[in-house]
This record gives structure tokens, C-alpha cells and sequence, in this order.
């Protein structure tokens, strides 16, 4: 997940999809620009022109949207959210079915206007003993 500030643009998280076979998770311009629109739908204002080129780069960790279930299955899908998901359960099954609760990372910061590649090392949770 990135997060993105700027400007009068309230801090703004682009999801990344689930990686495939390979590890790789990519972004394209249509789904951010997507998830984007979304944030302005619930009335988040500014514009992807406001954000900053440094985003912060985070694990995607589901615990909240599972601890917040019955609150995050209320909420109804939005527009962009509509051209991938029917209802909102299936939206939630999406989210929550990865595997991201074994693993860890640490958050870092990446300059898109460097790089269109973002690189996030990952490592097993420690069981606890």
C-alpha cells in the first residue's frame, strides 16, 4: 500500500493487488486514478495533481478490516469499487483472504518522480513461543 500526502489532499492509501506467482503486486494508472476518485466520493478533497512525489510504502495488513467487520460490511461500495466487486462481502473476502497476518515490513519512503519501482522486503512473523 502506498500513502500519499499533499497539499490540501488528506493522507491518501492506494492498495495494491494481491501479488502474483512471481511476488510482483503492480499498480496501474486506471486503478490508482480509480481509488483515487473513490477518496473524493466520500469527501476527501484535492486533486492527484496536490499529492507529493514521496509516498510512504506500507504492508497491507487486514487485521483492522477483520477487527471492524460487521462496520466495514455496512458501508456501501463505491464507484470505482463497483467496477471490481458486486457486493461488499466480496470486497471484504478480497482484502482479508491474503496471507499479510504471517508476515511483517517495515514502512520506507520511495520518490515516484525517481522511480516507477517499489521494492518492500517482507519476513515471516516470529511465532511466539
Amino acid at each position: 500500500m502506498l500513502e500519499f500526502r499533499g497539499g490540501t489532499v488528506f493522507p491518501c492509501k492506494i492498495v495494491f493487488p494481491k501479488t502474483d506467482a512471481s511476488g510482483q503486486a503492480v499498480v496501474t494508472k486506471a486503478e490508482f486514478l480509480g481509488q483515487f476518485s473513490d477518496r473524493l466520493e466520500v469527501g476527501h478533497g484535492g486533486s492527484v495533481n496536490d499529492l507529493f512525489s514521496i509516498a510512504t510504502v506500507m504492508f497491507y495488513y487486514p487485521a483492522v478490516l477483520i477487527d471492524d467487520r460487521d462496520a466495514v460490511l455496512s458501508m456501501p461500495l463505491l464507484g470505482h469499487e463497483k467496477t471490481q466487486w458486486v457486493t461488499r462481502q466480496e470486497w471484504f473476502d478480497y482484502h482479508t483472504s491474503c496471507r499479510n497476518l504471517e508476515f511483517w515490513a517495515g514502512d520506507s519512503s520511495v520518490n515516484l518522480a525517481l522511480t516507477s519501482t517499489v521494492t518492500l522486503s517482507v519476513e515471516p512473523r516470529a511465532v511466539p513461543t
